[in-house]
């Protein structure tokens, strides 16, 4: 098999992944008080106009990265910083807490929450500053630490996110309904979890941040010695949560595309995790023994360590993990290859990510681009760039976290159109 179209393949994952059509079925049609919206996330915007569209009177507010489209006209939208929270941030936040406050029983509150949510809405906790907060989240994204590692010190160091929004809202009914962006689609983790309380006890972040070397200050570390205990759910507050989409839906509709058509497919699933090169390294492998022509699908959350100074370049965990892949592969098969972020941003690349062939890493060396340098500094979008094999979609309106594809081929014509 030949080159498949697969910019066409990620564009149809993508509709399939849009969350517009599948927020009606989730919400109650008989309301006997006031319907509240909040919302924060990437993926914020769609849901909320689903929302407004099954509902006449609803109103509320709803976050989302600068640059997001919204077409909401009674739910109020609010722009901020991702992936490190800006003082748009701190507004926000402030914001959804006064929006649940002083609501009654017989109202319905709808929480949208997907990912990106917890750089939108930063509130920290009295005597930590807002530049404190973005100190470490700065440190915590260049460290190589995963979401749910990140998203958990986030969580704990916070007046809004692990169950505390949920509270402000009593004693109204409570509806979260959640695109998951994380693997295992564990509902706290998610934008960290503003409506949903911790399961157990405080987790001792202080092990994650000792395992990344990012430094305690004394304002952390005086909060978390004095923080109470997990927060649980009163008996006032009624709260339902559903998971609407996650990223093994898009990989779903993605293998049923392609199997559909005659095309083999081994799906590794959406709990793909680890550094970039090195699960490139493993699925480069996988690839030489699978039959030619088969389709390698993955998800998930691959992480970048950066260095000093590494955010200068531009460079992002999908583009990272595929021109490693391309390397390993190079001289060794004919590979076919697509690595996005489905919210559209990857990283700092600028792009969601982008494409290879059999010739990429050819013209990159015609040029004179030394890809294995723009590998190591984590400037693979830049290699990308100068070939004309990144992709750009902008804001997708969703966000199911990573999608790569890739295959080596036996050169036959496709038997398939697609």
């Amino acid at each position: 098999m030949s080159e498949l179209p697969l910019r066409a393949i990620f564009n149809r994952a993508l509709r399939a992944s849009d969350p517009y059509p599948l927020i009606r079925k989730y919400l109650p049609k008989n309301v006997n008080g006031r319907v509240i919206v909040i919302g924060a996330g990437k993926a914020s915007a769609r849901m909320a106009l689903a929302v407004e569209d099954f509902y006449q009177d609803c109103s509320g507010a709803i976050v989302v990265p600068y640059g997001t489209e919204s077409g909401c006209k009674r739910i109020d939208t609010i722009f901020a910083g991702h992936p490190v929270p800006d003082s748009s941030s701190l507004f926000a936040a402030k914001r959804l807490l006064e929006t649940v406050d002083n609501l009654r029983e017989q109202d319905l509150v709808i929480a949208l929450i997907s990912g990106g949510g917890s750089s939108l809405v930063c509130y920290p906790p009295p005597g930590i500053s807002l530049a404190e907060k973005q100190n470490l989240t700065k440190a915590l994204l260049a460290s190589g630490a995963s979401i749910s590692e990140i998203n958990a010190v986030r969580r704990e160091i916070s007046r809004i996110k692990g169950g505390r929004l949920a509270l402000a809202a009593a004693p109204a009914t409570l509806l979260t309904l959640i695109i998951s962006d994380v693997p295992g689609n564990n509902p706290e983790a998610v934008a960290s979890g503003p409506t949903i309380p911790n399961a157990g006890s405080p987790l001792d972040i202080r092990h994650i941040l000792g395992k990344y070397r990012i430094p305690i200050s004394k304002p952390v570390e005086k909060y978390l010695a004095n923080r109470s205990k997990a927060i649980c759910f009163e008996t006032n507050v009624s709260s339902k949560t559903h998971i609407v989409l996650s990223g093994s839906d898009m990989l779903q509709s993605a293998e049923m595309d392609l199997s559909s058509r005659g095309i083999s497919v081994q799906n590794l699933g959406d709990g793909v995790q680890g550094p970039a090169q090195e699960v490139a390294k493993i699925q480069a492998e996988k690839l030489m023994k699978l039959p030619l022509d088969t389709v390698l699908l993955s998800g998930g959350e691959l992480t970048v360590k950066l260095e000093r100074n590494a955010f200068k370049r531009r460079g992002g965990r999908n583009t990272e993990y595929l021109l490693a892949l391309a390397l390993e592969l190079e001289n060794k098969g004919m590979l076919y290859g697509i690595a996005c972020d489905s919210d559209g941003l990857d990283g700092f690349s600028g792009a969601a990510g982008a494409m290879v062939t059999p010739k990429t890493i050819q013209r990159m060396r015609e040029a004179g681009i030394v890809p294995e340098v723009y590998l190591e500094k984590h400037a693979a979008a830049e290699a990308f760039q100068l070939t004309e094999e990144l992709i750009k979609t902008g804001p997708t309106g969703t966000n199911l976290n990573d999608f790569r594809c890739a295959y080596l081929s036996s050169g036959d014509p496709p038997k398939v159109r697609l």
